[in-house]
């Protein structure tokens, strides 16, 4: 189980990694052309390809940033599930221990 487990998160981090890849590839490819597209119409040579590229990388990150943080708020509210989890479970152990400890001392004597 813990095999598949380590697994699972590996796919997980790699897909995060190839998705973050083509995301900022293809912004930054979109930014390009678009300013590649202006500076023809335009006649204002490298202004617009730069500024694109520049926008392209921006847009990729951004993507970038709000995956992370969603991810972030994910696990932070796994763990707190976890600890809830885990006082209502040490909470059930303990209300167990006192009624074996009461039950002890009201023992019918022979």
């Amino acid at each position: 189980m813990a095999q598949k487990t380590s697994w699972m998160k590996f796919l997980r981090y790699f897909n995060l990694a190839f998705s973050f890849g083509v995301t900022m590839i293809l912004a930054m490819l979109l930014g390009y052309y678009a300013g590649d597209w202006l500076d023809r119409r335009l006649g204002t040579s490298p202004l617009f390809l730069v500024l694109g590229i520049i926008f392209g990388v921006a847009a990729g990150f951004y993507n970038l940033w709000s995956v992370l943080s969603k991810l972030i708020q994910e696990s932070q509210m796994r763990k707190l599930q976890e600890e809830k989890q885990y006082e209502m479970l040490r909470d059930i152990c303990q209300e167990s221990k006192e009624k074996k400890e009461k039950g002890k001392g009201k023992r019918p004597r022979r």
